[in-house]
């Protein structure tokens, strides 16, 4: 397929047990959802976990919920994040793990002092995992152990469940996005130290296919001629952005949330791969199907064309933009010395008014 777009993404998974807890703050709701003794619920060790509720048929329910942000932390592993403790301990760990593909894909923000800092946003949408049956939880007791007297120590609930499946819906690969990294300095629109620049060049070629690229201008296909509309950065080819998406959809059919004897993972993911953004991505479409990935082998065999956002600026098209940001710059100094010099005139004839006057009573004390 050609002039891909944007990824859309649902998925099944299959667990068992809770993996993902919550705050006490739902004690009251599930308490109208269930027949649970309310002194159960006064204690301060009972682990609920992480719901959404509803009301259905004028009653009040719940389903089971896994978070995006917390899946998402299943997928990354062992792949570190980009923060500001990474950019200010070492210039080439941070390249190292800018060039990772799953942190092209998720971003990074690594701010110093609140303001100053390098950022890149997300490529990837991904949406919470909800309950998709009808299996009830329930709260179970269980006790903790001393270990040197191998006496129980304190009793409490924990919320359990047994065999459970799951559904994602809504989660979307924004190719746009992904395509480019934004790194012009004039404009304070940074993703990456200028001072790391050529080291993260460096890691890019070993980490993407084919990567001999370099930071220049670039300006948006589908506008107009204008140079507000150019920036600087690295426009990623359809082979590194596919190796990156298909990086991504790897690392997520193989990822399992583990915790104590409770497990959840994905069994099928499917994706669809969308030209015009007002189609209706979630709904099926005949002319526009959805690709089922259950296998390493099915993610391999992926191929389309994104669509090409950016243009790089030719060497008579930068020159042009350089001589033009340089003119506005200086545009703005004028002006801004201009307003100095208006306040400091402004400033002089208060100052003679008010003299005059003074001058004017003086005359009127002295006759």
């Amino acid at each position: 397929m050609k002039d891909i777009r944007k990824i859309a993404i649902r998925a099944n998974y299959v667990g068992d047990g809770v993996v993902q807890t919550d705050s006490e703050s739902q004690k009251n709701l599930i308490g109208k959802c269930k027949n649970i003794d309310l002194k159960i619920l006064k204690n301060d060790n009972v682990s609920f976990a992480k719901k959404n509720f509803f009301v259905k048929d004028g009653e009040l329910q719940y389903k089971l919920k896994v978070t995006g942000d917390c899946y998402k932390n299943v997928i990354r592993d062992n792949i570190q994040r980009v923060t500001s403790q990474v950019t200010k301990s070492s210039d080439i760990l941070t390249a190292i793990l800018m060039s990772q593909p799953l942190n092209l894909m998720t971003g990074w923000c690594a701010m110093e002092g609140g303001t100053n800092g390098v950022t890149k946003s997300s490529s990837l949408k991904f949406m919470d995992i909800r309950q998709n049956d009808d299996t009830i939880s329930h709260l179970e007791v269980y006790n903790s152990t001393d270990l040197v007297s191998q006496t129980s120590t304190s009793l409490h609930y924990l919320e359990s469940i047994g065999e459970i499946n799951y559904v994602q819906k809504g989660s979307e690969i924004d190719l746009k996005n992904l395509q480019f990294m934004l790194n012009d300095a004039l404009w304070n629109k940074l993703s990456v130290p200028t001072n790391i620049e050529e080291k993260l060049i460096e890691q890019l070629k070993l980490t993407l296919p084919n990567f001999n690229q370099k930071f220049t201008y670039y300006k948006y296909n589908d506008s107009i001629k204008t140079n507000f509309l150019i920036n600087r950065g690295i426009l990623f080819t359809n082979e590194q952005v596919i190796f990156i998406v298909k990086d991504f959809l790897k690392r997520f059919l193989l990822s399992n949330l583990k915790k104590r004897n409770s497990f959840i993972k994905p069994i099928k993911i499917e994706i669809k791969l969308i030209s015009n953004p007002e189609d209706d991505e979630m709904k099926d479409n005949p002319t526009n199907p959805w690709i089922t990935l259950t296998s390493i082998d099915d993610i391999d065999n992926l191929n389309f064309e994104i669509h090409q956002y950016f243009k790089e600026l030719t060497i008579d098209e930068i020159d042009n933009y350089l001589s033009y940001v340089k003119q506005t710059i200086e545009n703005i100094l004028d002006t801004e010395k201009e307003k100095k010099e208006r306040k400091r005139l402004e400033k002089l004839e208060k100052e003679r008014k008010r003299l005059e006057k003074l001058e004017s009573d003086d005359e009127l004390l002295r006759t």
